[in-house]
């Protein structure tokens, strides 16, 4: 058993090691590291010959088309809706654990963003857990870079949490539109870090960092947002759900390093969101795997 866990983590580490490489130099990296083991070699190789397709796969992990398929026919039913006091109109987009729309609170007079866990996963007692320990997550935090929970909910079989409405471009959308400068570059990484710093301190970590996650509003101010997958260290037995599940819905770029190794993550866990475009995951080795987006 041991002997296939060290093999597992040598695999990974060459094949990240060799993903750092040009395409150019793996042929000779892999015949000094492999030293003769033809098995290995076959293995890796096979791994870096996914390396072209992975990224346009990354783009749109499996649980999308999951949660696009169910959510067709709600989609058509919810415009226009009422739920609770909150008046559905257009939907926003789409996350992890469901879509989100815009909406206005009728007793409070303003636009909110609700996201709404599919109905197909209401009667699934994780997912739901799942959905409240986000808005459990965000709601501990008060920071400006973190996106304020206003209420968690329940109407008409339907589960849902209400944010406050944020305007603006997510971060990738912002980098496929512009090019960052490196003194806005830095501005949106700073307040990237302070968020996640403040949800470290408080113990929650976030493990779905990505362009897709962050918001950039008119000015610069910048909004971390959808904890859906948070990990609150040091929560009692049974408050966590299974790392079977979170692999299942947490996308390859956006897992800590530490996830995507199937290891034990800490506040230690970081990820770097590249302005050039290229998104690089840092393995525990401290080489990379970049994809060109």
């Amino acid at each position: 058993m041991n002997s296939d866990l060290s093999r597992k983590k040598t695999i990974k580490e060459l094949c990240d090691q060799a993903l750092d490489l040009d395409p150019r130099e793996r042929a000779a990296f892999l015949d000094k590291a492999c030293a003769g083991d033809h098995v290995l070699r076959r293995e890796i190789e096979s791994l870096l010959s996914h390396e072209k397709s992975v990224a346009g796969f990354l783009a749109q992990p499996a649980w999308q088309h999951v949660i696009r398929e169910m959510v067709k026919g709600q989609r058509q039913s919810l415009e226009g809706r009422q739920l609770g006091h909150y008046q559905i109109h257009e939907r926003l987009g789409e996350g992890g654990m469901g879509e989100v729309w815009r909406a206005t609170d009728q007793r409070l007079k303003r636009d909110v963003a609700i996201k709404i866990l599919p109905p197909a996963f209401s009667t699934d007692v994780e997912r739901v857990r799942r959905f409240e320990r986000e808005a459990y997550a965000v709601s501990a935090l008060k920071h400006p870079n973190i996106i304020t929970i206003h209420e968690i909910g329940e109407a008409d079989d339907l589960h849902f949490i209400v944010t406050e409405l944020v305007e603006g471009l997510t971060l990738r959308d912002h980098l496929a539109n512009s090019r960052l400068g490196w003194r806005d570059a830095v501005r949106v990484a700073a307040q990237i870090a302070d968020a996640l710093n403040a949800a470290h301190t408080a113990g929650i970590i976030h493990r779905d960092i990505k362009p897709e996650n962050v918001i950039v509003q008119a000015g610069g101010h910048v909004k971390v947002f959808d904890f859906g997958i948070a990990k609150w260290v040091g929560a009692p037995i049974g408050d966590e759900l299974s790392d079977s599940t979170d692999a299942g819905i947490q996308t390859r770029m956006g897992a800590t390093p530490l996830r995507a190794r199937c290891l034990p993550i800490s506040t230690n866990s970081n990820l770097s969101l590249m302005s050039a475009g290229k998104r690089k995951v840092r393995s525990s080795s401290g080489h990379g795997m970049r994809m060109n987006c």
